[in-house]
């Protein structure tokens, strides 16, 4: 059922993208993307294990290679940094083609940001996510007024 969907999981640990410490830690080898059950026995990773975790550790981007660094809005607590580069967005694009293709989204349709494009990651990425596949989008930061 979603082997097409580990296939691409098991080529992106083939490519490096999982040998931070961070997330080596919790992955045995492309052994953990063999199955639906293996998948299912990596360790979650909860905000604060990120939020605690410095944000160069977590990453392989040298500073150099840097594209842009994003925080979430802090809603539940402190910010969480995040590092972006380039192979990140190429990577992002692949999973959101792989998996809006599984779920019928196409550049026919339209979809709604809930929130507001200021929130760092959460607004730029569901922005990233429409752009990828084509679709068109609207920001919806706030309701709208009753008439």
């Amino acid at each position: 059922m979603f082997d097409r969907e580990l296939d691409v999981l098991k080529e992106l640990y083939r490519k490096g993208l999982f040998s931070s410490p961070y997330y080596s830690q919790r992955l045995t080898g492309a052994n953990a993307f063999s199955s639906y059950d293996a998948f299912c026995q990596i360790p979650f990773m909860d905000k604060n294990s990120i939020r605690e975790t410095p944000v160069f550790q977590r990453t392989n981007t040298e500073r150099k290679d840097v594209y842009g660094v994003f925080s979430s809005s802090g809603t539940t607590g402190d910010k969480t940094f995040y590092i972006y580069n380039r192979n990140d967005k190429t990577v992002h694009e692949q999973f959101v083609r792989t998996f809006f293709d599984k779920l019928g989204i196409t550049e026919l349709d339209l979809g709604a940001v809930m929130a507001p494009i200021g929130t760092g990651v959460m607004g730029h990425t569901m922005l990233w996510q429409f752009a990828t596949v084509g679709a068109g989008y609207v920001n919806c930061p706030e309701p709208s007024p009753k008439i």
